[in-house]
């Protein structure tokens, strides 16, 4: 087993003595047998279980030098029904090599999908080694896997059988499992550790790690937080909280420190914590300033009383600390050795937990002091207990409502198995807004982890605003920035150094930049998610890695570098390039929204450059007045359809009909009995087997029944009436893809390259472009006046059609009116409005205006013009511009 290095305590005597009275906490690292160890489970893949082609399987690894023969040795499963797996004779496994097993499980389902635990033993019978308590409810092609291989630290991450860890990460089905910092801990008292971020089931239980207290199981909270125990029945009657403290402490020894910071601990709306580890033995230093501010108002909704608060956390922290061996000395010449590699970590976060309210005819929720809260009629009240359970009823956030009041996200710092680490830490948290600064020197194993989501209820199914990870092994010295405000978060990075690493960013379901590798790396990258600006500077050259955590456990591996950087919007476009198998790599990339990529790149190794334009909207009812459920993307390679509801209420689809366009046979599939699609829920019909499920369905089909060359899809209601109908180019509809470009080389090279995607989305979001630029005639100028000539553009490079839109332009002071390429809908003495029905995703529309200016003026001429347009219903976005002429007569 693997220990997150808690401190090994020997004690020596110099003669004789009674027993010490003091109870002890221990814990034992087993060594296993040999180099054998479990290196990744798959414990529910994707398909149909029942199905002989689906199965669940575990993978180990020889991480010695030497191939080992394991004839006869064993898995055995832990959780539920004792499964045996027997290892044929004959089987070897090669020096740093794999080996999946079983070729034919004892049945379909021989892993539980819940707190499953898989031992191995040799074939003599004895324990080699046995994986953590894992859960996988997901029926994909995620499993969990030592990151990298051999290392103690497990992820849930993209299945690599037979191969090395993927270090693709899956996204965490639950918010605080994706920040998870505990220790998971077995019943023979060894620990794995858990690196933040790392996703999956939380611990069962994690320890009271006080060195003179018998480690006891500490109960996991309704938040998930197994940090803090919290009194039964304690009420909070604080009005006003105001907590300073100033601490230095320096010295040699042991160190064990657990603290917690909570601004809401009982009852109150919206909560900000942060809390503190660290551990080791050696020379240590510590200043730290620690700020809480927390203030009570009460509000009241339907006459019941929300407690909603005032809450601010602040920490500046300065640690030095070096890994020495330290014994002290006890009573009756007894002596206690602390031997503890250093371990740091903090984490933080902001939730919102409170009852939330909806209308019955709409698919927004919305907390109760928000003013569209107290539109809702009473009779119309629909309440939720919490924001995840209105999502989990197809209700999403109100944005303008929720965003600004809440941040809803984690932030992660972690150095563990450390002989040395030098860190300055500082982080801010309150409701509306989070940074984090981190700047630090360290020998070991550093971790960096953000988790933002983009609706407080979307903790299950939800698409983060950004889930950012970093992970490094060796001596590094790493300085992040993140700064976040309301609904964008900002990501400053600068990392050098020599080991491993691993980086892995995605930005919502349209943009991720990531890498990994072992040997010299230095990286530099900016995001901005509000703007979808990525910003990159890596270099990185190939070489191997050996890096010892323990007496026991060692890192001895050599990937080359794998690095990449895509950007997409779904169905219309994909601009992205991967860097595999590089000896060397050094390159800028440039990424400015999602429709545009500039690239200098020098590489060793393997290089793909792909960028696909697909076009426009090809549904008959998605742009149109049609109803609620649309086909909203297909894909005819993978052989699946994607209906989505963008309606205000749920649909019952029993009775509904899915329809292909076959030259000589129409299959058709219907949907099940009571089958209901949620408002913004999504479900995606697949040709094969499979387990149906709220967003997957299977239509159980043996062939492929989309042609990959243009079909068509047809979607009928109950009574057989047409709802939508979607194609391709071979069947009379648009070409699938306007450009399809696949370039791969391999090799030395330089390459320069910039793609630019004009008529497609440059946000994953709404957004309006507003553009303005103006000059003055000066031929035409007399001493009474002059002619102003400006140029509006409103262009849509949002995600979404945007209509109606209201375009306004304030005049200057001392200007009126001449005339316009389009006449006004409103003009008064100081303005002009303009409305436009609608604008697609990639229009531009323009307006000439032409204004008489007073005296022909010398200076600068100011005006403003602004824009808004409207989409689902009842949201709204907006965006201005000013411009300034410069006016000079001579």
């Amino acid at each position: 087993m693997y220990s997150n290095i808690e401190p090994v305590r020997r004690e020596s005597k110099t003669r004789p003595a009674a027993l010490l009275a003091l109870t002890l906490l221990i814990f034992f690292i087993s060594s296993g047998s040999g180099t054998i160890i479990i290196n990744e489970v798959e414990l529910n893949p994707n398909g149909d279980d029942r199905s002989p082609d689906v199965l669940e399987w575990v993978e180990l690894y020889n991480t010695g030098n030497e191939d080992v023969d394991i004839s006869g040795w064993a898995l055995v499963t832990a959780h539920g029904d004792k499964e045996i797996v027997r290892i044929p004779s004959g089987s070897t496994i090669e020096a740093k090599g794999f080996y999946a097993i079983p070729e034919r499980p004892p049945k379909e389902q021989w892993l539980d999908n819940l707190d499953e635990s898989v031992i191995l033993k040799d074939n003599s019978g004895v324990e080699v080694d046995r994986t953590p308590k894992l859960a996988d409810d997901r029926d994909d092609s995620c499993a969990w896997s030592r990151y990298p291989d051999g290392s103690p630290n497990w992820g849930f991450m993209i299945s690599s059988k037979r191969a090395p860890a993927s270090g693709d990460f899956c996204r965490s089905g639950r918010d605080d499992d994706a920040l998870s910092c505990c220790f998971g801990k077995y019943d023979d008292g060894s620990l794995w550790n858990v690196s933040c971020l790392n996703v999956g089931d939380q611990p069962d239980s994690c320890p009271i790690e006080d060195p003179l207290i018998e480690s006891e199981e500490c109960e996991i909270s309704n938040e998930d937080e197994c940090w803090i125990g919290q009194e039964e029945g304690f009420t909070n009657a604080t009005y006003y909280l105001k907590f300073d403290m100033n601490q230095v402490v320096s010295g040699s020894g042991f160190v064990n420190v657990d603290n917690g910071y909570y601004t809401t601990p009982y009852g109150d709306v919206i909560s900000v914590e942060l809390n503190t580890k660290e551990h080791g033995s050696g020379s240590y230093e510590s200043e730290e300033s620690t700020r809480l501010l927390r203030e009570n108002r009460s509000i009241k909704f339907d006459n019941v009383s929300f407690n909603v608060g005032n809450a601010s956390i602040e920490m500046d922290k300065d640690i030095s600390a070096s890994y020495t061996t330290t014994t002290l000395g006890l009573p009756r010449n007894r002596s206690m050795t602390y031997s503890s590699t250093w371990t740091e970590e903090l984490c933080s976060k902001s939730r919102m937990t409170s009852a939330v309210v909806g209308s019955r005819y709409s698919n927004r929720y919305h907390v109760p002091w928000c003013r569209d809260a107290k539109r809702i009629k009473p009779e119309n009240r629909r309440w939720f207990s919490s924001p995840g359970e209105a999502y989990a009823h197809g209700y999403q956030a109100c944005m303008n409502c929720i965003q600004n009041n809440v941040t809803d996200t984690s932030m992660s710092e972690s150095y563990r198995y450390a002989t040395s680490v030098d860190l300055e830490s500082r982080i801010v948290r309150d409701q509306n807004r989070s940074m984090m600064v981190v700047d630090s020197e360290f020998d070991g194993m550093g971790h960096i982890g953000v988790l933002k989501l983009s609706d407080p209820g979307a903790s299950v199914h939800g698409v983060p605003v950004i889930e950012a990870r970093e992970d490094y092994i060796g001596s590094f010295r790493i300085y992040d920035r993140i700064d976040e405000e309301n609904s964008s978060l900002t990501f400053n990075k600068s990392t050098s150094g020599t080991g491993f690493a691993a980086t892995s960013k995605r930005i919502r379901e349209g943009q991720k930049t990531y890498e990994y590798g072992t040997g010299i790396y230095d990286s530099e990258e900016l995001i901005e998610t509000e703007t979808n600006y990525i910003a990159k500077d890596i270099s990185v050259v190939h070489a191997p890695v050996n890096q010892t955590l323990t007496n026991d456990i060692s890192i001895n591996s050599s990937l080359k570098w794998k690095e990449g950087v895509w950007s997409r919007v779904r169905n219309t476009s994909y601009i992205g390039e991967e860097y595999t198998n590089a000896d060397r790599l050094d390159k800028e990339t440039e990424v400015r929204g999602l429709n545009e990529m500039k690239t200098e790149a020098n590489f060793s190794g393997k290089a793909r450059y792909r960028v696909i334009a697909q076009q426009g909207h090809w549904s008959n009812n998605y742009d149109g007045a049609g109803g609620a459920v649309y086909i909203s993307a297909m894909d005819l390679i993978e052989e699946w359809v994607q209906i989505t509801n963008r309606g205000a209420g749920p649909v019952d689809m029993t009775g509904w009909t899915l329809l292909d366009k076959g030259d000589t046979y129409t299959h058709k599939f219907p949907f099940p009995n009571g089958f209901t699609l949620f408002p913004g829920a999504i479900v995606k019909v697949h040709s094969g087997h499979g387990r149906n499920s709220t967003t997957d369905l299977y239509m159980g089909l043996g062939v492929e029944i989309w042609n990959n060359d243009g079909d068509c899809v047809i979607l009928r209601d109950e009574t057989e009436n047409l709802v939508d109908r979607k194609c391709t180019d071979a069947d009379g509809g648009p070409r699938s893809y306007e450009i399809n470009m696949d370039e791969q080389y391999e090799g030395d090279y330089s390459v320069h390259r910039k793609i630019i995607l004009t008529g497609v989305p440059k946000y994953d979001r709404p957004h309006l472009n507003v553009t303005k630029t103006g000059e003055i005639d000066h031929l035409n100028c007399s001493e009474i006046s002059s002619i102003a000539r400006y140029v509006i553009k409103v262009e849509n490079d949002g995600n979404r059609a945007i209509g109606p839109v209201y375009i306004k332009d304030i005049f200057p002071q001392r200007s009126s009116f001449i005339d316009s390429s389009i006449r006004p809908t409103e003009l008064t003495a100081g303005s002009a409005n303009w409305t436009l029905t609608h604008l697609a995703i990639g229009d531009v529309s323009s307006i000439t205006l032409w204004l008489d200016v007073v005296n022909c003026p010398d200076g600068e001429l100011v005006n403003r013009a602004k824009a808004t347009g409207g989409y689902n219903g009842d949201y709204w976005i907006a965006g201005d511009s000013f411009c300034t002429i410069l006016v000079d007569e001579g």
